[in-house]
């Protein structure tokens, strides 16, 4: 179940990264993301390109004070080095694929840390001979939401809290979208055209189906009539078939009762005169005889099998003695 999980979530977080970012703008009210670091040496807020610098005083000095930016912007956020407990994990090769999970149960263990008070996450694995390595990176939940606090009262709408760790980016936090009304209007907008897009589409893709279904009608008719004819040659038949299959069966009753009658009799006939019969049944294509005589129960398998309708006579059960002094038997043939 955890693996199935698991494959949903990669695959929506692979679709949603395929997806382009002015769609999710458009459609999913997604502000437009830019990159933002905290830096010391600045006193307001600096934009370069798609990058947007704070000054790292905003975190230190809750009296710190700064304008507000113009209009929201959505920011992932990269969170300064001091902020951050980095934890180096090292397992066996073949244990890798469990190193996050050990990874958590490490923290948990060893670390004043829980999932109350903290949030982490796990760097890219790399292989040190037969070990795997990798960085566990915690921030505590109270620095992240001072963070996202301070960013919103500037209009800066943190997505996600992020560590920068040369060219790999690794998401500590993730805040979630965030959105505007204005976004929200668009939105709407945007949801109302691209039903109407898709309405218009499909009634064009319906069309020749619509068109189709008009003279598919008479052709239903004439195969309803077929149907009819069908059915009424079809009783023909299975009368006419049910009457051959009577006929048949009065035959095949007669050749069998024919063949019974010779088994009785031929059983008749081989049973010495001390022998008489208590039940008579077929078995795989056996016939057993049970019975007593007042001889032995061999001199009625010799009988048998001097007989040129049976075959194979043999006794098929225990033989034992009668008050009178004969014997129980049961016999098995097999007719010819």
């Amino acid at each position: 179940m955890r693996l199935i999980k698991d494959f949903f979530l990669w695959w929506k977080h692979a679709l949603y990264s395929a997806c382009p970012s002015w769609l999710r703008i458009a459609f999913l009210g997604q502000t437009s993301t830019r990159a933002l670091y905290f830096d010391p040496k600045l006193s307001e807020i600096e934009t370069k390109g798609q990058q947007i610098g704070v000054p790292r005083k905003l975190l230190n000095e809750h009296n710190f004070a700064l304008g507000k930016v113009s209009s929201d912007i959505g920011v992932d956020v990269i969170v300064p080095d001091d902020l951050l407990l980095a934890r180096v994990i090292k397992l066996p090769k073949k244990a890798g694929r469990n190193l996050a999970s050990f990874a958590t149960l490490d923290l948990l263990q060893r670390t004043p840390f829980d999932k109350a008070s903290a949030v982490w996450a796990m760097g890219k694995q790399k292989r040190q001979g037969t070990d795997v390595v990798a960085t566990q990176w915690v921030l505590k939940r109270s620095d992240s939401k001072a963070i996202q606090e301070r960013l919103a009262a500037l209009g800066l709408l943190p997505r996600r809290l992020v560590v920068s760790n040369g060219a790999e980016t690794i998401v500590v936090d993730d805040v979630g979208e965030t959105r505007t009304h204005a976004f929200n209007r668009w939105v709407q907008v945007n949801l109302t055209v691209l039903a109407a897009t898709i309405g218009v589409l499909v009634y064009h893709w319906l069309e020749p189906a619509f068109n189709a279904s008009r003279s598919l009608s008479q052709w239903e008719q004439n195969v309803a009539a077929l149907r009819a004819e069908t059915l009424q040659l079809r009783r023909s038949i299975e009368e006419t078939r049910s009457q051959r299959t009577s006929e048949d069966e009065i035959r095949r009753s007669l050749l069998e009762k024919t063949n019974l009658v010779e088994v009785l009799r031929e059983t008749t006939v081989s049973l010495t005169d001390e022998a008489w019969l208590s039940s008579i049944s077929f078995q795989n294509e056996r016939l057993v005889l049970s019975g007593e005589t007042s001889g032995t129960a061999v001199e009625e398998v010799l009988s048998f099998s001097k007989s040129n309708f049976f075959g194979d006579a043999r006794l098929s059960g225990p033989t034992s003695a009668t008050t009178g002094g004969g014997e129980r038997f049961e016999i098995a043939v097999v007719p010819k």
